[in-house]
């Protein structure tokens, strides 16, 4: 356990390793007010039978009373956080949290063994602000069943760019990967609005599944706006978990994979702008579900507690 009342920072080409040759790897923590992982520093807990754990600023979603929580976190672009299993069990679990913003540009891994084993999960958070960037996660299982990928910050626009977000409503302007000197722990952009890119989205479907939740208490109101089209191949589940609305302004396609939607407030794609071709379509709101359009969904399920349903959709083969 690494622990500072004020910065931690493991920087330099410095290797943190609690691995196993033979068992489940360990455990390590780096914790502070301000957090860095930067240059290329590894935090490594990989082990034959199971990967361990990786806190980085804090643990999931922050509410571990045991672990204090880092208001300001950082992952550097050429640093790694692993916990694999190496041969043979489910992959562990990274964390990366920050009270006010997080930043991770590295790579991050928990991957299922070689021989069997499920992925693990993988948690990258801010509850005001997050950048994730061109961030890669694997949470990938040979043998098994990938692991999932949780981002959980306050409003959320997945675009293709800054410039298509802010079209859509997004404040701020957080395209900088700052790598250096005082520059380590800030943040450009507005705290209540964050961007995730489409090529990241799209990229971590083909190994995860995926849920973007903005459910805890950050700044914002906690909307979803999907402004650019997302397609993905791979069997995964797209899960976009919504404290208010979510708006679909643009095509959703995974037509082999789910896509599930939950909202506290209501769930529109913007009177069929936003047209869907999933597989199976999971969508559950508080104030009314309107999906318009020739949408694709081979399996529905689809309830308001408040509101009412309308889905429309292509004949079948159309």
């Amino acid at each position: 356990v690494l622990k500072a009342s004020g910065d931690a920072v493991v920087e330099g080409s410095g290797r943190v390793d609690s691995t196993s040759t033979k068992g489940q790897g360990g455990h390590i923590e780096v914790l502070g007010h301000r957090v860095a992982v930067t240059d290329k520093a590894v935090l490594d807990t990989s082990g034959a039978t199971g990967g361990g754990t990786v806190l980085v600023g804090g643990d999931y979603q922050g509410k571990s009373v045991a672990v204090p929580n880092a208001q300001m976190t950082y992952l550097g672009p050429n640093a790694e956080l692993r916990a694999d299993a190496t041969d043979q069990g489910h992959g562990g679990k990274v964390i990366v949290w920050a009270d006010n913003a997080a930043r991770a540009f590295g790579k991050i891994s928990a991957r299922g063994g070689e021989q069997g084993g499920n992925g693990g999960f993988v948690e990258t958070s801010g509850k005001n602000h997050l950048d994730v960037g061109r961030l890669s996660v694997d949470t990938s299982a040979v043998q098994g069943s990938a692991g999932t990928w949780l981002l959980d910050p306050t409003n959320v626009y997945i675009a293709a760019d800054l410039a298509t977000a802010n079209a859509a409503g997004m404040a701020g302007s957080d395209t900088s990967i700052d790598t250096t000197g005082p520059t380590l722990f800030q943040t450009g952009g507005t705290p209540t609005d964050s961007l995730l890119l489409k090529a990241t989205l799209e990229t971590a479907l083909a190994s995860n599944n995926v849920e973007v939740n903005t459910s805890s208490p950050g700044g914002g109101f906690g909307n979803i706006t999907v402004s650019s089209p997302v397609t993905w191949a791979s069997a995964h589940t797209l899960k976009l978990n919504a404290a208010s609305s979510i708006t679909v302004n643009n095509s959703v396609s995974g037509l082999n994979g789910t896509l599930s939607l939950q909202s506290g407030g209501s769930i529109s794609n913007n009177s069929g702008a936003g047209l869907m071709h999933v597989d199976k379509l999971e969508a559950r709101a508080s104030s009314g579900i309107t999906l318009q359009g020739l949408n694709q969904i081979s399996n529905l399920a689809a309830n308001s507690v408040g509101g009412s349903v309308l889905v429309e959709a292509a004949a079948p083969g159309g």
